[in-house]
């Protein structure tokens, strides 16, 4: 999860695009998009969320893609691991309570935080947490 969430920053091909994978921590995004020739179309700060982003952006010849991140100064590596296996907790409860047997991508709220986990049934049937990364702020309750 913390590779996902601080230090991939290749390329990747999605089914319909190109885009830059994992790379959430503000500064490491932006040096992933520089090290892919991106550029950025727009940046959004995160209504309610102090210290997260939406940005636009795109890779030569590809479309425009979004991702979420977070400022490391605001949200250190330490504080956002622990967010991210908290909501990859809650993902896991709500999976299992909801009975489901196939992939799914649930939305959780932790730390101020709204999260997407990706849970799948891993070796019998036991759910693992495939990625989760931050989406935007909490909805208020």
């Amino acid at each position: 999860m913390d590779v996902h969430l601080f230090d991939e920053g290749a390329a990747a091909f999605s089914p319909t695009n190109m885009n830059i994978y994992g790379t959430h921590d503000e500064k490491a995004f932006m040096a992933a998009l520089d090290a892919n020739n991106g550029i950025v179309v727009s940046l959004t700060k995160v209504s309610g969320a102090e210290g997260m982003t939406t940005i636009r952006y795109q890779l030569p010849n590809k479309n425009i893609a979004t991702k979420t991140v977070f400022d490391p100064v605001i949200y250190p590596r330490a504080e956002m691991t622990k967010m991210a296996q908290s909501a990859s907790q809650s993902a896991i409860n709500q999976y299992i309570k909801s009975g489901a047997t196939v992939p799914d991508l649930l939305l959780v709220n932790v730390g101020g935080i709204q999260w997407k986990v990706a849970v799948a049934p891993g070796p019998g049937g036991i759910p693992n947490v495939k990625t989760a990364y931050p989406a935007g702020a909490a909805p208020w309750p």
